[in-house]
C-alpha cells in the first residue's frame, strides 16, 4: 500500500466528538512526521488540532456550514474542490460517514484518491442499547475507530501516549485561584437530558468541594447555565463562573491548570481528555461502554448506576422510558465529591 503525504480529514459533528478525533490526530502527527493531516471541521473546533505545540503537520480548516456556499451537493462539491486546490490530498480518511462526508468520500473517489471510512459500530450500537436482551459487551473505543481509519490508509498510529501537557499560561486560573488551593473544574450540562446530573444535586457537590478548601471553576454556556453558574458563586467561597469570560483557548489553557474535571459525558471530558487533566465523568442514561470514555483517563473514576436499563441511547438523546432518567437522580452528591477529592487532598 503506497503511504500518502496529504490525507483529508473531515469532521463535523459535536464538539466532544471533534476533541477526541483531535487527540488521535495529533498522536498520528507526531508518530508520523512525514505526513500532513488536513482536517476539514466546523468553524470554532479549530482550536482542538492547533492548540500548544506539536501540530506543524496539521493543517486545519473550519467551516460554516451554515452558508449557503456549502450547503447541499454542490456545496460538498466546493469544499472539496477548494481543499484540493488547497492542500493536494491524495487520500481521504471519513472520520465521520455523514451524508456530508460520504458526498466528499464519492467526489475525492472520482479525482482518483483512495478513500477509507469510519465504522461507526452500528449494530454493536443497537444491542448495546436494546430494551431486552442487552449486550454488556464493550464496543471499541472511538478513538481506537478513528485510528482504525487511518491504519488502513497505512498510517501507523500507536494510541496510549498523552496529548498535551500542561500546565498553560492562564491568567484567568492565576487571578481565581487562592494561595495553597487546589482547583477542580465542574461542566454539570450537557446537550441532552440524560447526560445531565439534575442541578440540584450538583450543587450540592459545588457546596462540598466549597467546604472542602476546594476552588471550584464552573462551565458552560447560554443564558441559563450562566445564570446557574453565577448563583452557585455567590453563594460559596472559592466557586467562579467562567461561563462567558473566555474564548476557548483560554478555557482549554485555564482546564490545563485544573487538578481534576468533573464532567458529564459531554465535550468538557474530552477537551480535559486532550491536556492530560483527570477527569471524574459522570454517566446516566449513556454508559462508558459506548465507546465514548475520555482518551486516556482510569475508568475507575467514572461514576454511574448498576441499572439494567442502561445504555438506553448512545448519546443521551431518547426519552427515558422509566419516567425522570432515574439513573442520574439516584447518585448521590457524595459519590462524586469522594472521587474528585482524591486529587485535591
Amino acid at each position: 500500500m503506497p503511504r500518502y503525504r496529504n490525507i483529508l480529514i473531515p469532521r463535523f459533528s459535536a464538539m466532544g466528538d471533534v476533541a477526541m478525533l483531535a487527540a488521535v490526530v495529533r498522536l498520528a502527527a507526531r508518530q508520523n512526521p512525514d505526513v500532513r493531516f488536513c482536517v476539514v471541521t466546523r468553524k470554532g473546533f479549530e482550536l482542538f488540532f492547533t492548540f500548544g505545540s506539536g501540530t506543524e503537520n496539521i493543517a486545519v480548516r473550519g467551516v460554516d456550514l451554515k452558508d449557503s456556499r456549502y450547503k447541499g451537493v454542490r456545496g460538498m462539491w466546493r469544499l472539496v474542490s477548494e481543499c484540493v486546490a488547497q492542500w493536494h490530498p491524495d487520500a481521504m480518511a471519513d472520520m465521520h460517514l455523514s451524508l456530508r462526508t460520504r458526498l466528499m468520500s464519492l467526489f475525492m473517489s472520482l479525482r482518483g484518491r483512495r478513500v477509507r471510512h469510519l465504522d461507526k459500530q452500528r449494530s454493536a450500537r443497537r444491542a448495546l442499547t436494546a430494551r431486552q436482551g442487552k449486550s454488556t459487551a464493550p464496543l471499541r473505543p472511538m478513538t481506537e475507530c478513528y485510528a482504525d481509519v487511518l491504519r488502513r490508509l497505512g498510517i501507523e498510529v500507536a494510541l496510549g501516549d498523552k496529548v498535551l501537557v500542561g500546565p498553560f499560561a492562564s491568567p484567568f486560573f492565576d487571578a481565581n485561584v487562592r494561595p495553597g488551593h487546589k482547583a477542580v473544574g465542574v461542566a454539570p450540562f450537557a446537550r441532552h437530558e440524560g447526560k445531565i446530573y439534575p442541578v440540584g444535586l450538583m450543587e450540592r457537590t459545588v457546596a462540598e468541594l466549597s467546604a472542602a478548601g476546594a476552588d471550584v471553576f464552573v462551565f458552560g454556556g447560554g443564558a441559563h447555565e450562566r445564570e446557574v453558574a453565577e448563583r452557585w458563586s455567590a453563594a460559596y467561597d472559592g466557586v467562579v463562573s467562567v461561563i462567558g469570560r473566555l474564548d476557548m483557548a483560554g478555557e482549554m489553557a485555564l482546564i490545563s491548570n485544573l487538578d481534576v474535571m468533573i464532567s458529564m459525558d459531554s465535550a468538557s471530558q474530552h477537551i480535559a481528555s486532550l491536556v492530560s487533566v483527570p477527569v471524574v465523568s459522570v454517566w446516566g442514561a449513556t454508559h462508558p461502554r459506548a465507546g465514548f470514555y475520555g482518551y486516556g483517563q482510569n475508568p475507575a473514576h467514572a461514576v454511574e448506576l448498576d441499572m439494567e436499563c442502561r445504555p438506553c441511547s448512545v448519546f443521551g438523546n431518547k426519552p427515558c422510558y422509566k419516567g425522570g432518567y432515574p439513573c442520574m437522580g439516584g447518585i448521590a452528591p457524595e459519590a462524586i465529591t469522594r472521587k474528585a477529592l482524591e486529587f485535591v487532598r
